[in-house]
């Protein structure tokens, strides 16, 4: 059974048929349309693979048969195929004539030359199967840093902002410094640290929040927990979050970061607030 589909395997028998005998105008307007459908089949390839059939046999697909059996296939498909076009343009079927070698039962007979035509195209066909889809070979998707990411938003986003942290008086705060970038209609947004200090994250994670124009100021939005590592002499001291809103936020009036205990709180406390933008 066919695994194409009834609309692939109509446009493969139409092109076959266009390859071998010709259409007519219904059956051309047709493949017209099926072709539309179908941008990823090469149109010429039954062409291909049907003019080499009727060409001398190709050493490369006919390797694995006898000399004399392949010469046979393509010399009576020539024909055969040749006669069964002149008689479909005719309108009158002609009697399909019979190899000189073919067997003595009359079914069999009549069978083995359609049977060489067939062969013959298929031969044909194995050699340019790869044409008609031909291979997508996609290139290597880019993984972009956080810092890349946020660089694309600035970009891509017409309404995007850019507001500075501002550090409170906590201890952990000193010399903090960075920015937000926010895209209200993306609900979209980074966060960029210079100064924040390693944490641990079985004592405590940090936590973003954003608060809404148009919500409570009492319960910011969670904008996700985050950890920062102790910097390395490979890693730079900077760091870049992606902002995890948890609701849709309509219009960010500000932003804050905060330090809570493991996991995260659904409201906080602001007993360790570390930095305000807004």
């Amino acid at each position: 059974m066919s695994t194409h589909g009834p609309q692939l395997d109509r446009l493969f028998d139409l092109l076959a048929t266009r390859a071998v005998e010709g259409l007519s105008d219904t059956e051309t307007s047709e493949l017209a349309t099926l072709l539309t459908a179908h941008p990823e089949v090469d149109p010429g390839a039954f062409d291909t693979a049907a003019a080499d059939a009727f060409m001398e046999p190709r050493t490369d697909i006919t390797h694995t048969l006898p000399a004399s059996l392949a010469e046979r296939i393509a010399r009576d498909a020539r024909a055969i195929v040749a006669e069964h076009a002149s008689s479909r343009r005719s309108g009158v079927i002609r009697p399909i004539p019979l190899l000189s070698s073919s067997a003595k039962s009359p079914t069999r007979a009549a069978f083995w030359p359609w049977l060489a035509a067939a062969a013959s195209i298929a031969l044909a066909l194995v050699a340019w199967w790869p044409r008609m889809f031909p291979a997508r070979v996609p290139g290597p998707i880019p993984v972009l840093s956080l810092a890349q990411q946020r660089q694309a938003l600035i970009d891509q986003a017409s309404d995007v902002r850019t507001i500075p942290w501002s550090p409170t008086a906590d201890p952990d705060a000193k010399g903090l410094s960075g920015d937000v970038v926010w895209s209200d209609s993306l609900n979209r947004g980074y966060v960029r640290f210079n100064g924040l200090a390693a944490n641990d994250p079985k004592a405590g994670q940090y936590q973003l929040w954003i608060f809404d124009a148009q919500g409570d100021a009492r319960y910011p939005v969670d904008g996700g927990v985050f950890d920062v590592a102790a910097p390395n002499a490979a890693a730079s001291t900077q760091a870049v979050i992606p902002i995890n809103a948890k609701i849709r936020v309509s219009k960010a009036a500000a932003f804050a970061v905060t330090i809570e205990r493991p996991g995260g709180v659904v409201v906080t406390s602001r007993e360790r607030l570390l930095a305000l933008a807004k």
